[in-house]
């Protein structure tokens, strides 16, 4: 046996999934990112009323261009929803600040920039209101939002990663993902085409359809699920190993540039520590099982991964504890590979 923690991992992959069941619907960041430039706080403040007369206005703005008005409060439910949080229906449609992109919190009828506590309750590893720029360049406001975006979509993360440094077309990277199970969301060609939309929106892939690539400095949480998988791959689904950093960086530099590895992106995905632990001046690196089961929780390992790693530690007894975790989120027809 080895010294893994399985209840640890079982937490952690039901955590993950808590945390991404959505809807799955197109977010629109084009209005989004209009709405969020546009707030004015007072002291991170905006009461209520300020908020929501100027999401309205945003709306109305692109309503007005069209024959006739429709969605209207579909949209002012989608903005609420990434700003402040889902309505739990259970307690009068108070909204729960445990989905979305959680810029605002409720504060009485205020509503507050988020502040890092404040993530503790959804996920750490996002950014909080006061992490993300309203007036700053153009870029550093799309990345930071495209961080928030892709914990709250990982199926939309798992996506992202398929790109590379190399050009490649839309068609060949995501439309074979169509008819497949990511995370725990079936993949349509609708999917396919919302996330390829919202990828170029928030800069996260740039070029054409025919030949699109990963940005070369992407938000951090696609540098940490890259790094997860390259030592994953490269230590055989074991955790806590010691791995050479050229041995990493082989799997790591097909998708990404080398200098990013050991980069900063590491204090930016709700750790105190870095994800992954470099030792003898970056020669070694290793994934330890608390980093491994903190990416797995907020989105930023694909729970596949999870599978792999029990029977690497000889924890095959286990797997059916994680089998109970997939059925519990109706994950029946979802196969780990």
């Amino acid at each position: 046996m080895s010294d893994l923690n399985p209840d640890m991992m079982v937490e952690a992959l039901r955590q993950m999934l808590t945390r991404s069941k959505h809807p799955g619907a197109q977010c629109q960041f084009d209005l989004l990112l209009n709405v969020w430039k546009k707030l004015e706080f007072h002291n991170g403040n905006i009461s209520r009323v300020d908020y929501e007369s100027e999401r309205d206005r945003q709306i109305e703005s692109i309503e007005s261009n069209k024959t006739t008005s429709t969605g209207i409060e579909r949209k002012q439910d989608l903005i609420d929803t990434h700003f402040i949080g889902r309505k739990d229906r259970k307690k009068g449609n108070v909204r729960r600040p445990d989905w979305g992109l959680h810029l605002l919190h409720e504060d009485g009828d205020n509503l507050r920039l988020s502040t890092r506590n404040d993530m503790q309750v959804g996920n750490p590893a996002k950014l909080s209101g006061l992490e993300i720029p309203r007036s700053s360049d153009e870029n550093t406001l799309r990345s930071r939002i495209a961080h928030n975006y892709l914990l709250t979509y990982p199926e939309r993360l798992a996506m992202a990663i398929r790109f590379g440094q190399a050009p490649a077309s839309k068609e060949s990277v995501l439309r074979p993902l169509a008819d497949t199970f990511l995370v725990h969301r079936k993949i349509n060609d609708a999917i396919v085409d919302t996330v390829w939309t919202e990828l170029r929106i928030l800069e996260v892939v740039s070029g054409e359809a025919k030949g699109a690539v990963l940005s070369p400095s992407p938000p951090a949480p696609i540098c940490a699920a890259r790094a997860a998988d390259a030592m994953l791959q490269e230590g055989a689904g074991k955790l806590d190993v010691q791995l050479e950093y050229d041995d990493v960086v082989r799997h790591w530099r097909r998708h990404l540039p080398a200098d990013l590895l050991i980069g900063s992106w590491r204090n930016h995905v709700g750790t105190d520590g870095a994800a992954i632990l470099a030792e003898a001046g970056n020669e070694y690196l290793r994934l330890t099982h608390e980093s491994f089961c903190h990416l797995l929780a907020c989105g930023m390992v694909d729970p596949q991964w999870a599978y792999r790693v029990f029977d690497a530690h000889g924890e095959g007894a286990e797997l059916s504890r994680l089998d109970e975790v997939r059925t519990a989120f109706g994950m029946d027809d979802w196969q780990p590979g």
